[in-house]
């Protein structure tokens, strides 16, 4: 394993779980304030996965080799310790 890379099975596992806690926490959110309209609430909560996995699929397009913990520090730019 190079020094600094997280291997794929990991960085999948991770941004798997990311999403999908997203999505959960999202449909209860949407569910407690739409109160009786609440069969809109998976549609918006579909439509936030939907554009959360179009943003990933775009982020690899433009970073096809780098891993998205790497890309990361492209876009944010990288921390500095003190």
């Amino acid at each position: 394993m190079q020094k600094g890379k997280i291997p794929s099975v990991h960085d999948v596992a991770a941004v798997s779980s990311i999403i999908a806690t997203a999505i959960l926490l999202v449909l209860g959110g949407t569910v407690q304030h739409t109160r009786q309209d609440m069969w809109m609430s998976p549609f918006w909560t579909s439509l936030i996965g939907f554009l959360t996995v179009h943003l990933s699929v775009q982020l690899h397009c433009l970073y096809p080799k780098k891993m998205p913990i790497e890309y990361s520090a492209d876009i944010l730019g990288k921390c500095s310790e003190n």
